[in-house]
Parts: structure tokens; sequence; C-alpha cells
């Protein structure tokens, strides 16, 4: 106790038990904790707002591709049919009648097979994101603890 009276200059802007009632720190508690569960909700919904930004984003590319890679098939398609016909027609010399099927039958394996490698790629970017806001989950641990201390 006399320790405490030698360092009590030390303490100066603390407040002691004794100078309030206890109603008062309580509130004061209450509040603050309110306070706290307000910022830690308002960070989390901005952390939740900038993780929906980058699905956006990320959905905006990914049907911007579908169509240009929709029209840029169309037009593929056609000129690589006629390519493998001509090559099957002349090249290979298979009568024009197994030519009219096999070709489009070779592109749309081709086309299928690259297809489905992109949207491979494209989920697995969508399952590697999360709307999960790490950030504040921790924050909110932190808290507790602290709290629980």
């Amino acid at each position: 106790m006399q320790d405490f009276r030698n360092h009590q200059s030390e303490f100066r802007g603390f407040v002691s038990m004794s100078d309030k009632p206890t109603v008062e720190i309580v509130k004061e508690l209450s509040d603050l904790t309110l306070d706290l569960v307000k910022k830690e909700v308002d960070l989390a919904k901005a952390e939740l707002e900038k993780r929906g930004e980058t699905y956006v984003t990320h959905a905006k590319a990914l049907s911007g591709s579908v169509f240009l890679f929709a029209g840029a098939g169309f037009a593929g398609v056609y000129a690589l049919v006629e390519l493998l016909n001509v090559i099957l027609i002349q090249g290979l010399a298979i009568s024009p009648a197994v030519a009219l099927w096999l070709s489009p039958l070779l592109v749309a394996v081709a086309l299928g097979t690259t297809g489905w490698f992109v949207w491979k790629r494209a989920t697995r970017k969508f399952s590697q994101a999360t709307l999960i806001p790490q950030h504040s989950i921790k924050q909110i641990e932190e808290d507790i603890e602290c709290l629980t201390n």
C-alpha cells in the first residue's frame, strides 16, 4: 500500500474506484462496449463491401469474356470447319459425306475441351475468393480475449 502512495503521481490520469460510483463505472463500460461493437460492425460492413466489389469485378470480367468468346467462337468454328473439310477431302482423300460430319465433330470436341478448362479456372477463382470478413472476425476474437482476460 505504501508503494502505491509513493507512485500516486504516476496514476494522476486514472480514476480510482472511490472517485466514481459503481453505477457510473458500469454505465461507462456499457457505453464503451456498445461503441466497440458498433465499430466492429462498421469494420465488417466495410470489409464485406470491398469483397463484394471484388466479386462484381470478377463477374463482369467473366461475363465480358463469355460474350467475346462466343462471337469469336462462331466465326472461328465456321472457318475451322471449312478448313477441316478441305483437309479431309483434298488432303486425306476422305469422301465429302464423311468430311461434312467429321469436321464439325472435331471442332466441337476441341472447343468443348477448351471451354471446360476455362470454366474450371473461373470457378476455381470464385471458390478461392471468400465473402467471410476474416479481418473483422480476427478483431472480434482479439476483443473477446482482451475482455475475458
